[in-house]
This record gives structure tokens, sequence and C-alpha cells, in this order.
């Protein structure tokens, strides 16, 4: 069955049966569920870089999560947040602007206009690895 014969069948019943304020709601939450992403399969793709430094500016709080599977949930919000700051002298991140705390080791969203969506992997205050995200 299709979308379209699905939402025809929903309109057929619904009017019979729902009256046309409940046909509203169910056309629109079906509509809804059908372009949304949940459930649909992603895996993280590792994505070939220059450098790995995040671009700047940073905004000072930033979103990660501690695990690729955390990254590619999309039912659950796994994102947590911290502050981040970029020490210029050894280019590592940290979670204080005294430089003394490295930024929780994780995956990084970030996006800018020049580098798109980015996941980036930081560890010890390293970035070692940069992510795209596709859908399989």
């Amino acid at each position: 069955m299709t979308a379209t014969t699905a939402l025809q069948a929903l309109k057929f019943v619904g009017v019979k049966y729902l009256g046309y304020i409940a046909l509203a709601v169910a056309v629109y939450e079906f509509i809804e569920c059908v372009n949304s992403d949940e459930g649909i399969p992603r895996q993280l793709v590792a994505k070939q870089l220059d450098s790995y430094l995040l671009p700047l500016p940073l905004n000072p709080v930033q979103l990660y999560c501690t695990s690729p599977e955390a990254v590619l949930d999309t039912v659950n919000n796994l994102w947590l947040n911290t502050t981040i700051f970029q020490n210029s002298a050894n280019n590592k991140y940290y979670a204080d602007s005294s430089y003394t705390t490295f930024v929780p080791d994780g995956y990084y969203s970030i996006c800018n206009n020049t580098s798109g969506f980015i996941i980036y992997r930081i560890v010890d205050g390293v970035s070692i690895a940069a992510y795209t995200i596709e859908s399989i």
C-alpha cells in the first residue's frame, strides 16, 4: 500500500466514523509520521578533512553525545551540552575559559556556513575524526 492509498483509506474511514475535526487531526499526524526520519537506519560516515580542528567561531555552549549510537538515535534526545573553548596555543578544546578541564570525550555536532553539518569526535581535548550522517 502506498502513502497515497493509505491517505485515501484514512479519509474514507475518517469521514464515516470520526467526523471532520478528528479526521483533520488523523491526516495531519499521518503526514507527519510519513515525513519524519524516525526509524530510518542511519550511520556515521567518516569525512576526510584537511584538519579536524573545529571551525571558528565556536558557540560557547555546544551539543555532544557520548557514543555514536546516541548520535544516530532519532527517537530519544540523548544530546548533552557543555561549554567549549579552543586554546589556540595547543589547539585543544576545554570546558572552561582558563583551559584547565578538557571538554568531555564525545561526538560534537558542529554546523556553520562554511563546513555544513559535521560531527567531530573529541578525545582528551583533541579532535581526532570527523563524520557526516547518512541514511541507509
